[in-house]
């Protein structure tokens, strides 16, 4: 198999995203509860802060990147440069004590607000860069499939950090041995990041590109633009509301069924019927999958384009989910039925890019720009899709809380009645939520016309980008 360094390069900056990432999230909340022992009060006002936060900083980066005349700033590849060692910098953060936390949970508290945000804003900052060069690196749709494929390649290696973690740290009871680990995940990753922007070529830089006059000239013209004029040109695209309200939709797919994957599968698949060790291998699998699906369903995407793989996959879901109805909740198919329904789903995430490219693409060709909006229109994504992240699991819980999950899960009832309904409900949850997301998303897919650039190329693109230079 011959390399693509280009692509290789691109997925060395996913491969450190992925490490760092996993990591921290998996990790953070479990630290400050159980090591730090943070209250809950003081927990409950850091997520808060860390919310308000996360939702502000996304476009306002966003803009910056795309509109300022810094180098630093619209540069791609010298915002991951510069952004890599305080990106690192940022997860090490958490991982160690201030002082004694015993008598000072204001400090415990402080510590989790400063590492939330600032670990929240250089991943912002990167991960935006990131993703506009994912549109910016090349306008052909075979190229931009390549980088997909590296990518989940990449996240396969990087979300592996937490298994290397959790067997190096003996399951997070040798702190020392996890935070000398961590701080090892943040050199390999800057290093990582450190090579491949050096090493990295778009169709707007070059390493050895010396700035253009004409590029310097847009960018201070949409210095004068506000981030409200602009934001307001990508919304009037039916094409990126259609994507976004469908990626919506997805993500709280996606965030069902990792919170209650486990939980369903519990109570509705009986023990006798799978034994422990493939039932936690069930459960794993989903972390899986999807980059499976992505990197061998490659030839598929390239041949009919994402328009008619998102298609492909809602289909599958409502008739999935159909068939569970009918099976009356056979355990085997319940089984099936669990893995596929969370996988697809994140399979289907995974070439959102490729899509959202699509619409950066008709974005230029329509407001006859020079430079693209590619931060901006992954952060008007971001802005949209994180409610979904805390809607779902609200929802989940207080149906489940009003069918006696609560009690249940405590053990203060045995009540076969009560039992037996909670499990009806989740049975009902596990099959209504694919069926009704499946339907909605169709509905909207099939207004979406950006359907066929897997065979257009670079033509439209190229014409405006070359008329420019």
């Amino acid at each position: 198999m011959k390399i693509h360094y280009n692509a290789f390069s691109f997925a060395l900056i996913q491969f450190s995203l992925s490490m760092m990432n996993s990591m921290f999230t998996f990790y953070y909340v479990n630290l400050f509860l159980n090591t730090y022992k943070i209250s809950q009060r003081w927990f409950t006002y850091a997520e808060s802060i860390y919310l308000l936060w996360s939702s502000f900083n996304d476009p306002l980066f966003a803009y910056i990147q795309d509109t300022s005349s810094l180098a630093i700033f619209h540069r791609r590849r010298l915002a991951i440069l510069y952004g890599a060692p305080l990106l690192a910098l940022s997860f090490v953060l958490p991982w160690f004590p201030w002082g004694n936390y015993e008598d000072n949970d204001w400090l415990t508290g402080l510590h989790l607000i400063v590492s939330l945000c600032l670990y929240d804003t250089m991943l912002t900052f990167v991960l935006l860069a990131h993703c506009a060069l994912y549109a910016e690196i090349s306008f052909r749709h075979e190229e931009r499939l390549r980088l997909t494929k590296y990518c989940q390649f990449a996240s396969l290696f990087g979300s592996s950090a937490v298994l290397w973690a959790e067997m190096i740290s003996n399951n997070f009871t040798n702190f020392r041995r996890f935070q000398g680990f961590c701080i090892m995940v943040a050199l390999v990753g800057w290093l990582a990041m450190h090579i491949a922007t050096k090493a990295l070529k778009s169709e707007y830089e070059s390493p050895s590109d010396s700035e253009r006059a004409w590029d310097r000239d847009v960018l201070l013209d949409n210095e004068r633009t506000s981030i409200w004029t602009l934001y307001q040109q990508i919304f009037s695209q039916r094409n990126v509301v259609i994507l976004i309200v469908v990626n919506f939709i997805t993500e709280l797919h996606i965030t069902f069924g990792r919170n209650f994957l486990s939980i369903f599968g519990d109570e509705l698949i009986p023990k006798f019927f799978i034994s422990d060790g493939l039932r936690k291998a069930l459960y794993g699998s989903i972390f899986l999958l999807p980059q499976l699906f992505v990197i061998l369903g490659a030839p598929f995407i390239e041949r009919l384009g994402g328009y008619r793989i998102y298609m492909l996959l809602f289909f599958v879901k409502i008739i999935t989910s159909l068939l569970l109805y009918i099976s009356e909740a056979s355990p085997f198919f319940l089984a099936i039925f669990f893995v596929l329904d969370t996988s697809l789903p994140m399979a289907a995430s995974k070439i959102f890019n490729l899509l959202m490219s699509d619409c950066i693409d008709a974005d230029m060709e329509r407001n006859k720009r020079v430079n693209p909006l590619s931060s901006m229109f992954f952060a008007a994504n971001a802005v949209i899709i994180k409610p979904a992240q805390s809607i779902a699991p609200i929802i989940v819980v207080a149906l489940l809380n009003s069918n006696g999950f609560e009690e249940v899960r405590s053990g203060r009832t045995v009540d076969p009645e009560t039992l037996g309904q909670l499990r009806f409900v989740m049975f009902q949850i596990a099959w209504l939520v694919p069926f009704i997301s499946g339907i909605l998303q169709v509905a909207m897919w099939l207004k979406y016309s950006l359907r066929d650039s897997h065979l257009a190329g670079s033509k439209t693109v190229n014409t405006i980008y070359g008329s420019n230079i």
